[in-house]
């Protein structure tokens, strides 16, 4: 494992700092734990994003963001994109 050095403001040192003693764990676990959180977040809404603007298949997006394609269909729901496929492509795909 690297060590990373950061500046925190005041109050980031607070919240992780509640954060390591809600979930009673040491600050540098804490810290790396809402490093995932943000980083899963930020691929997600990259993916989104994507998918939005079909430069992306659900495949590759789902695949970005370490979901199955099923649960990221689930996340286009949950963000109102309906699913990036026309009823002219379906048709295609079928014959």
């Amino acid at each position: 494992m690297k060590t990373a050095s950061i500046r925190l403001n005041s109050q980031q040192e607070k919240d992780i700092e509640n954060f390591a003693k809600n979930e009673n764990i040491d600050k540098s676990t804490a810290v790396r734990k809402l490093l995932d959180i943000g980083l899963k977040e930020i691929r997600k809404k990259k993916a989104i994003d994507m998918v939005r603007n079909r430069r992306w298949t659900v495949w590759k997006a789902a695949s970005h963001c370490s979901e199955s394609f099923r649960s990221f269909l689930s996340i286009l729901k949950e963000n109102n994109i309906p699913f990036p496929i026309t009823l002219d492509e379906l048709k295609n795909e079928f014959e």
